[in-house]
């Protein structure tokens, strides 16, 4: 216990040091030059790099962001891209809105997947043909979930997670993750609590990112244009935080470790290009208390 709320303390520490004498250096994603880009959430350049099989060129780039919020309010806030239909499985994109032509908001509907409390990349890349089809002059952003937690794959099981289990039976389900969803992955890091350690978080984030760069890579088969795959944040391991050396666990606002904000960034060029145009943003809101509970699914809240 002592320990644990050490590192919250560091960690928070160290976040307010971040925000006030550590400049933010990232890149700002609307200013590259792309007709796809494809976030995968949370996705760590080493991992990246080690299970990477997709054939560009590739370089290490940082981030604006160490959470999805930062990188949402650094490259989008009181901006408007007129040219951008913006396909996400993230809900942070609901305070952005207005700021695209269009915004599919995945976690909002059918598209949502109760067992397992997010949106599988399967229906992300559904959506993005559909919406190229549609949509064949615009700018896409693909933001997939994975490899952000929760896990996908057999090591779910390791996480008392069943498969299955679904919001509308509390008993079961309760049972079945004895408490860990709703603690929060990161109070369990911070605590040792529920079994979760940096180890299973890692394996779970590979597991996942193998999943999805599956799904990526028949999708680019169907894109228009120059595609760029890339993540949101990093993500933390137990690394050690600066100036205060307590240990860091997932992604927080303001911390500048290399392994939260530095981010892969692989190049897919094309043949032929389309066309942009840019026009109108639009108004595609969704009801508030749907993305509260989207994110609290996702160990936000």
């Amino acid at each position: 216990m002592v320990v644990g709320l050490l590192n919250e303390w560091g960690e928070k520490t160290n976040q307010w040091y971040s925000s006030r004498f550590t400049p933010n250096q990232g890149r700002y994603v609307m200013d590259a030059d792309w007709d796809n880009l494809i976030i995968l959430d949370a996705c760590r350049y080493d991992l990246f790099e080690t299970h990477n099989f997709i054939e560009g060129e590739y370089q290490r780039v940082r981030s604006r962001g160490g959470t999805s919020e930062e990188f949402f309010q650094e490259n989008f806030a009181g901006r408007k891209y007129g040219d951008t239909v913006y396909v996400s499985a993230n809900p942070f994109v609901e305070g952005y809105t207005d700021s695209f032509h269009h915004v599919f908001h995945l976690y909002a509907d059918d598209h949502w997947d109760d067992s397992i409390e997010t949106v599988r990349p399967e229906v992300v890349a559904a959506t993005a043909r559909e919406s190229k089809s549609k949509y064949p002059n615009k700018r896409h952003i693909i933001h997939f979930m994975q490899p952000h937690l929760p896990p996908l794959g057999d090591i779910r099981n390791e996480f008392g997670i069943l498969p299955g289990v679904t919001n509308s039976d509390d008993s079961q389900r309760s049972a079945a993750t004895n408490g860990t969803e709703h603690l929060g992955y990161l109070a369990s890091l911070r605590f040792g609590q529920n079994g979760i350690t940096p180890s299973l978080i890692r394996r779970a984030h590979e597991e996942n990112l193998e999943i999805v760069l599956d799904v990526v890579d028949d999708l680019l088969d169907d894109l228009s244009g120059k595609s760029v795959i890339t993540a949101d944040h990093g993500d933390l391991y137990g690394e050690r935080l600066r100036p205060i050396p307590t240990r860091g666990y997932l992604h927080r606002w303001y911390l500048r470790h290399e392994k939260l904000i530095t981010v892969p960034w692989l190049e897919i060029d094309a043949k032929t290009r389309p066309k942009i145009s840019d026009d109108d943003v639009g108004h595609s809101g969704i009801d508030s208390g749907v993305v509260t509970d989207r994110l609290e699914s996702l160990g936000y809240m």
